[in-house]
């Protein structure tokens, strides 16, 4: 379960009020999240949105939850279990969580979509897949996804609610297939046009260190001339 969570210090009690601050504060407030996914889903809200935050990458997650704490970071998209702790402590505040509905064991967090912010919505999948050229009968598909649904609905699999733990829905392949593939492709371009934008300021970067090579490689030709006459 991702959650967006920001430092106890920071003067806004929902996601609205966050999203409000950085509008009015355009390239002022730094956001961070879990490396992968959640990376392309902020930058391509962001993009879409027309709004400017800093992103600032971390390798290390405890890392990235101190600096929030501290209030050197604004914004931190994450798994909850990652931010639970200080959350508790009362160090940082849980604004809402990425899924697509409210999870059982923390039903007094809102969802994105609840908050009025629906293209920040990430819900993980997990998947038991066939190759395509088993050819594996609709039957036999439809009778593995009703026992894996059986014994995930199991109480001594399942266990009692846990806080930290992904809220589980099991479905099956042809809800992906149809429901699930239109609802990702808002968030698909959400994630094109970060993807863009990446290769844009890569492509940037390589044209000013080409520039400099070339000046560089001038100065150096004019200085060695200079050296010869002088000589």
């Amino acid at each position: 379960m991702v959650s967006i969570a920001v430092p106890a210090s920071l003067k806004v009690a929902s996601l609205k009020e966050l999203i409000a601050m950085v509008r009015e504060q355009p390239g002022k407030l730094n956001w961070t999240s879990a490396t992968g996914v959640t990376d392309l889903i902020i930058a391509g809200y962001l993009k879409s949105a027309g709004l400017e935050m800093v992103r600032v990458p971390y390798k290390d997650p405890a890392s990235a939850v101190n600096d929030l704490v501290e209030g050197r970071i604004q914004f931190y998209s994450s798994a909850y279990a990652i931010v639970r702790a200080q959350a508790q402590g009362g160090r940082l505040r849980v604004l809402a969580i990425q899924t697509r509905s409210r999870a059982p064991a923390l039903p007094e967090l809102q969802t994105v979509a609840e908050a009025g912010f629906p293209g920040l919505n990430f819900d993980g999948l997990v998947g038991l897949l066939a190759a395509r050229a088993s050819n594996l009968p609709e039957a036999a598909r439809e009778r593995i996804a009703a026992d894996v649904r059986t014994v995930l609905g199991d109480p001594v699999i399942s266990g009692p609610p846990d806080r930290d733990r992904a809220d589980r829905q099991p479905g099956h392949g042809g809800r992906i297939r149809r429901g699930d593939r239109r609802a990702g492709r808002t968030s698909c371009r959400h994630h094109q046009a970060a993807r863009a934008e990446a290769r844009a300021v890569t492509q940037m970067r390589f044209l000013l260190v080409a520039v400099l090579a070339l000046f560089c490689s001038s100065a150096f030709r004019r200085l060695q001339g200079g050296s010869a006459a002088g000589a």
